[in-house]
């Protein structure tokens, strides 16, 4: 009867051998799992946390837990306190009507992949991803990518002086340009009024010519600029002007040959107080002086909105085309300059 249970026998042992086999094999998988993510774990160049299917903590590598100092991270945190301790102790600054859906959009993304770079109370810059794994489990990621962003700022901003200086090139070109091919000075002066009033985003440029052997100034109202509403009414009153050398704005250009600024004429005590009341609206302004063999022979004004933080560059800009309309033809030969009033 032995033989007739032989086969059974057989079979049953066969299948535990299989099984044993098998389970040799899962636990060899298993430990090889643990192994690669301890080694993951064990890694310092980003914090990186798993919590379970139940929304508690699992396990994580110590450069995770450098980024709650005051949290203590052990296993068994539920997902949902430390994503609240992230804006409740400080790690995240998020105001506070929008942290109940900050929270709840980090607690969305653990169910779908998300990636969020938030800027620390420490100044730092720190990317969080969190998203499922193929096994049901939550991965939480943190790295700290402050200098990759300073670099990209530092890229960024240098590209904007490369821009910078790349448009001011351009205004001195055109400003030589057209100080050459102009029929007139009053024409350049306008020309170039509006390209450096285009440039700075300045609404009023004017020009003034040097009479009276270079005692005072006339306007030179073809050369007024007006790009603003609300400030037509600056022509009368800009053109009924006349300032002596010293007075103003243009009166101290013009009596000095350099650029000049007046960074508030709100405040600033050179600024003539019937000037400021007849400009609404004006709080900064900029003088230029135009040279022609070593004398100044006229200034260009502009009127800003905004006060003005001078910046070298700039003045050596706005200096440049001063020169630049110098070699237009001679003011002093232009009848209707000497006509104005």
């Amino acid at each position: 009867m032995w033989l007739f249970w032989m086969p059974g026998v057989l079979a049953l042992a066969a299948a535990a051998f299989l099984l044993a086999r098998r389970l040799h094999a899962a636990r060899d998988h298993a430990a090889r799992l643990a192994a690669r993510l301890a080694a993951v774990l064990a890694g310092r160049g980003a914090g990186l946390a798993v919590w379970r299917a139940d929304g508690r903590l699992a396990a994580c590598n110590p450069r995770f837990r450098e980024f709650y100092p005051d949290v203590p991270i052990r296993p068994g945190l539920a997902l949902e306190d430390l994503v609240r301790a992230t804006v409740t102790r400080g790690l995240v600054q998020v105001p506070e009507a929008e942290v109940e859906a900050w929270v709840q959009a980090r607690l969305a993304g653990a169910r779908e992949a998300a990636c969020d770079v938030v800027r620390t109370a420490d100044g730092r810059w720190l990317e969080m991803r969190i998203g499922p794994s193929g096994g049901g489990e939550t991965l939480l990621l943190y790295t700290d990518v402050t200098a990759a962003r300073e670099a990209d700022a530092a890229l960024a901003e240098r590209d904007a002086q490369l821009d910078g200086r790349a448009a001011e090139l351009e205004l001195l070109q055109a400003a030589l340009a057209i100080a050459g091919e102009a029929g007139s000075f009053e024409a350049a002066a306008r020309r170039i009024n509006e390209r450096v009033c285009g440039w700075a985003g300045w609404p009023v440029g004017l020009a003034w010519r040097a009479v009276d052997d270079g005692g005072a100034l006339a306007p030179c109202p073809e050369a007024l600029v007006i790009d603003g509403d609300g400030l037509e009414p600056l022509r009368p009153a800009l053109a009924a002007e006349r300032p002596a050398r010293g007075d103003g704005l243009a009166g101290r250009v013009l009596q000095s040959g350099r650029v000049v600024w007046v960074a508030n004429a709100e405040s600033d005590p050179t600024f003539p107080a019937a000037r400021r009341a007849s400009m609404p609206g004006i709080r900064g302004a900029c003088g230029v002086p135009v040279r022609r063999g070593g004398r100044v022979v006229a200034v260009l004004e502009f009127l800003a909105r905004e006060q003005l933080v001078p910046a070298e560059s700039t003045t050596r800009l706005l200096d440049g085309v001063g020169r630049a309309l110098g070699t237009a033809p001679d003011p002093g030969s232009s009848q209707s300059w000497e006509s104005a009033p």
